[in-house]
C-alpha cells in the first residue's frame, strides 16, 4: 500500500461519521440533546413560555447565510425528529449552496422548535463552515496532500 493509500486509510472516517452509525448517532443525541435539556432546565425557556402558547404548530425554513457547502443536515434532521419536529431536507450534506438556499423545512410545536433552534443552527453553521473551508483548502492544494482533522475536543465528531 502506498503512502497516500495508507494516509487515507488512517484518516478517512467519513463512513463512520453518519447517523446510520449507532455510536455516532448516540453521541450526537447525548452531547447535543442532553446539553440542551440541561441548559433549559425543568421549567423550560422563560422567554419561549412567555411568548408562545402550548400546542401552537408552526412551519419554518432554515436558510443558508452564505455560499458554501451544506453539512450537518443529517445530524440536524435526527435531532429534530427526536424532538418531535418534522424535518424535510431541502439540501443534502455535501451540496454546494448559495446564500439564501433553503436547507431544512421544519414543522412542529413552536416551543419545541425554539428549544432546538440554537443547537440546530450551531451544528449547521459549524459543519457547513468546516466543509466550506476544507473545500477551499482542497482547491488551493489541488489534492496534492491529504487534509486531516486533529481536533481533540467534544465537537471533534462534527
Amino acid at each position: 500500500m502506498g503512502r497516500k493509500q495508507s494516509l487515507n486509510k488512517a484518516f478517512q472516517r467519513g463512513h463512520l461519521l453518519t447517523v446510520r452509525n449507532k455510536f455516532y448517532r448516540d453521541w450526537i443525541k447525548r452531547f447535543i440533546v442532553d446539553e440542551t435539556k440541561a441548559d433549559i432546565g425543568t421549567k423550560g425557556d422563560i422567554t419561549t413560555n412567555a411568548v408562545l402558547k402550548d400546542g401552537k404548530s408552526i412551519k419554518a425554513v432554515i436558510y443558508s447565510r452564505s455560499n458554501g457547502i451544506a453539512a450537518g443536515i443529517e445530524e440536524a434532521s435526527l435531532l429534530l425528529k427526536d424532538s418531535n419536529i418534522k424535518a424535510r431536507q431541502l439540501k443534502k450534506d455535501g451540496a454546494r449552496i448559495k446564500k439564501g438556499s433553503g436547507l431544512l423545512l421544519i414543522e412542529g410545536h413552536g416551543k419545541d422548535i425554539l428549544k432546538m433552534e440554537r443547537p440546530i443552527l450551531d451544528i449547521l453553521s459549524r459543519m457547513s463552515g468546516i466543509a466550506a473551508l476544507t473545500d477551499s483548502l482542497i482547491k488551493k492544494i489541488k489534492n496534492k496532500v491529504p487534509i486531516a482533522s486533529t481536533r481533540k475536543i467534544e465537537w471533534r465528531y462534527l
